[in-house]
C-alpha cells in the first residue's frame, strides 16, 4: 500500500497545479515541478512509486489548461467584459491573439506556451474561439509532458548532484557541476522575470519569445498551415469590443 505520506504530496502538487494555473493561488507550474523533481531526488525512502509524481504534475498541468479552456468556451466573452481583467487583457490585446491564432495555427500552443504571463490569456482565448477541444489537448499535452518533463529531470539531476557536493570530502570536477547547472538556470529565470514586468500581457506571438521570437515564428510560417484556425471560430466583433461590466 502506498504511503501516505507519499500520496499527500502527489494531492498538494496536482492541487497547486490545478488552482495554481488560474492564479489560485498565483504560483508557477514551472516552481512546482520544479520542486517534485527535487522532492524525488532527496526522498529515496519512498521507493520507485515517487516518480509517479512526474505524471501526476503532467495531469495537473492539462487539467488547468482545460479548466482556462472551458472558462474561455462557456464565459469568455462576458468574462474578458469584466472591469478587473479587462485592465490586463484589453479588447485591442485579445484581438492580436486571435490574429496570431489565424497566422500560426495550433502550433502556437507548442511553441508559445513558455512565454512569461501568457497562459491564462492563451486558453481562455482559445475557449473563447471554440478552437477543437481535441487538437487543443493533443497540442497542448504535447508540449507540457515535453518541457515540463525536461524542466523535472533537470531538477531531479541538479538536487542529486548538490547532495553529491556536501557529500564528497575531495574536491574534483564534479564538485563545480551543481554550480555551473545553477547559474545558468537563475539567469534564465531572471531573464524570463524581466521579461514578464516590462510585458505582462503577450499576445501569444512567437516574436516574443525572448531571444530566439524571431527564429522560431519563422520556423511555424514554414510549416505545414493545414492547422490554422478557420476563420469562423472567431466570436463575433461586438462580443470582443464590447466593454460592458458584469452585473
Amino acid at each position: 500500500m502506498p504511503d501516505p505520506n507519499m500520496l499527500w504530496r502527489f494531492l498538494v502538487a496536482f492541487g497547486l497545479l490545478v488552482f495554481g494555473g488560474i492564479g489560485l493561488p498565483p504560483i508557477p507550474e514551472e516552481g512546482v515541478v520544479v520542486g517534485a523533481g527535487a522532492w524525488v531526488a532527496s526522498s529515496s525512502e519512498f521507493g520507485p512509486l515517487r516518480w509517479l509524481i512526474l505524471p501526476v504534475c503532467i495531469a495537473g498541468i492539462l487539467c488547468s489548461d482545460m479548466l482556462l479552456y472551458g472558462i474561455g468556451h462557456h464565459w469568455g466573452a462576458r468574462l474578458i467584459e469584466h472591469r478587473w481583467l479587462a485592465q490586463f487583457l484589453t479588447p485591442e490585446k485579445l484581438e492580436r491573439i486571435q490574429n496570431n491564432f489565424h497566422r500560426y495555427g495550433i502550433k502556437i500552443l507548442l511553441f508559445v506556451r513558455w512565454i512569461p504571463g501568457i497562459r491564462s490569456p492563451l486558453f481562455l482565448t482559445a475557449g473563447t474561439m471554440r478552437l477543437p477541444v481535441l487538437r487543443f489537448l493533443v497540442a497542448d499535452a504535447i508540449a507540457a509532458a515535453a518541457g515540463h518533463t525536461l524542466l523535472f529531470f533537470l531538477s531531479y539531476w541538479f538536487t542529486d548532484s548538490f547532495k553529491d557536493l556536501f557529500d564528497k570530502v575531495e574536491g574534483d570536477v564534479n564538485r563545480l557541476r551543481p554550480l555551473l547547472i545553477l547559474l545558468p538556470i537563475l539567469a534564465v529565470g531572471i531573464y524570463l522575470l524581466v521579461h514578464f514586468l516590462r510585458k505582462p500581457i503577450p499576445t501569444a506571438d512567437p516574436k516574443e519569445l525572448p531571444i530566439i521570437g524571431s527564429q522560431v515564428a519563422a520556423k511555424i510560417d514554414s510549416m505545414d498551415v493545414t492547422s490554422h484556425v478557420p476563420k469562423e471560430a472567431s466570436p463575433p466583433a461586438d462580443q470582443v469590443t464590447s466593454r460592458k461590466p458584469l452585473p
